[in-house]
């Protein structure tokens, strides 16, 4: 079983709080190249920017993830 990033999690965080790309980066505290390059898969992901994105939608690290076929 492999695992995929969840980017659905963070474009649903979105929407639900209104929050442009810019913004949503602010909050995390990291740069729009860092969320383009995890939106397009370009990205091996620090636990660094887990942990943040983690915080700053109020999910479980796990959570990020899903089960690939």
């Amino acid at each position: 079983m492999s695992f995929g990033f969840n980017k659905k999690i963070i474009l649903d965080f979105m929407k639900d709080k209104n929050l442009s790309k810019s913004k949503f980066c602010k909050l995390c505290g990291f740069g729009m190249t860092t969320l383009n390059k995890i939106m397009n898969d370009d990205y091996s992901i620090h636990i660094d920017v887990l942990g943040k994105l983690s915080k700053t939608m109020n999910v479980e690290i796990k959570d990020l993830f899903t089960k690939q076929k």
